[in-house]
């Protein structure tokens, strides 16, 4: 595959995937408004998070059997136009909390959809010596979208109203309907397993990852509300969102480079960023506006600079079915995602955001662990990785 087509394929990957997750973001970044506007508390926007995931939970292997079957091209797709009408139903009759919950089912659907499709389109057409550099890429689409949630703030929220950043969100995504283009990606079914990793492994994984995300998840949803409460103004707090995720991205990125340079212990590293990450949550918890900023940068940087390498890591280990095999670590994931800011809500508004800022740090401390013995038992039982059973079409 040529430069420019490989740039245009992880381009329309990247794009697939931030709008996937655009809806929640921005819901998140515009959360002091809208908690304003609409009279929901803290704890109800919490949940609005876990309704959000928990829809992804729901439909997360379902949607990748169905991204092999499809193709990746169509399925990113459709995501892309679920996405689209989400969100100019937000901007246009979202008005109470019951509204924005169910159509935030909505978009956890497309964003279960999204993910494996995006994972198989790149584990088929990118040759592996450049999948660490296109997922580090494809990854650091998460971040982008917490950085377009906090941009939102300053520039539209604050100016002409937070239903303006949820329209330009739909033009994005209905706009990036252009960039998906073949080739396709689908799987061809053989007889015998279809993942190389045991479905317990799998599992296992997906738990470490779900205790990770937990934590990690919470960052883009409250850490503009966090940081008005300890008495950073609203458009400050925007800036500290979309600095902290670049921050993510350029973690994501280079992670992305380094596994496709150094033939290591992959999930190793996904342990010690989320450990690194736990100092961030410590710091974000003194309520310190000085250590809060540092602390906002490190938690993103390390807390959530992971997942990039982690679902290459799923992905080199089940070359015959990388979509089904992310779908079942991603449903992991999003059940931490569910649980996260449903807790986070609930703690911070009993006892304050200190102790929900440590609450979140332990989460991603136990998903270390886990992620680490995962690691310790495949260096013991490696798995045996045959040729890829995907197609291009």
């Amino acid at each position: 595959m040529t430069t420019n087509i490989l740039r245009s394929q992880v381009v329309a990957v990247a794009a697939v995937s931030t709008c996937a997750t655009l809806p929640m973001f921005l819901v998140g970044a515009l959360g002091v408004q809208l908690r304003s506007d609409l009279g929901i508390e803290l704890a109800q926007f919490g949940l609005l998070s876990s309704v959000y995931y928990a829809s992804g939970v729901c439909f997360a292997v379902g949607a990748g059997w169905a991204a092999e079957v499809l193709g990746s091209v169509l399925a990113m797709r459709f995501a892309l136009i679920l996405d689209a009408v989400l969100l100019l139903l937000l901007a246009a009759i979202a008005a109470t909390w019951w509204a924005f919950a169910a159509l935030l089912v909505i978009g956890g659907i497309a964003n279960a959809l999204a993910q494996p499709s995006t994972n198989l389109h790149l584990a088929v057409n990118v040759s592996v010596a450049d999948q660490g550099r296109a997922f580090g890429i494809k990854q650091s689409s998460v971040p982008m979208a917490a950085l377009i949630g906090g941009l939102a703030v300053p520039t539209i929220g604050l100016t002409i109203g937070w239903r303006y950043a949820f329209a330009a969100g739909a033009v994005l995504s209905a706009g990036s309907l252009a960039l998906v283009r073949g080739p396709s990606a689908k799987l061809v079914r053989t007889q015998g397993r279809r993942t190389e990793c045991s479905t317990g492994m799998l599992v296992a994984m997906g738990v470490g990852a779900g205790l990770g995300s937990s934590g990690a998840v919470t960052l883009g949803i409250f850490m503009v509300s966090g940081a008005v409460e300890i008495g950073i103004a609203e458009g400050a707090a925007g800036i500290v969102l979309a600095v902290a995720s670049l921050a993510s991205i350029a973690a994501r990125v280079t992670s992305g480079f380094r596994v496709d340079s150094q033939q290591t212990d992959h999930l190793r590293l996904v342990g010690f960023m989320m450990l690194a990450g736990v100092a961030g949550f410590a710091l974000l918890a003194t309520g310190r506006p000085s250590l809060y900023t540092i602390g906002a940068v490190g938690a993103f940087c390390f807390g959530w600079g992971w997942p990039a390498v982690f679902v290459l890591s799923v992905v080199k280990l089940n070359p015959s079915a990388p979509g089904f095999a992310t779908s079942i670590t991603q449903a992991g994931a999003a059940c931490g995602s569910v649980i996260g800011p449903m807790s986070f809500g609930r703690i911070a508004d009993s006892v304050g955001f200190r102790y929900a800022w440590l609450a979140a740090g332990c989460s991603m401390g136990a998903g270390a662990v886990l992620i680490g013995l995962s690691s310790v038992s495949l260096q013991k039982n490696p798995v045996v990785v045959p040729d890829s059973h995907c197609r291009v079409t």
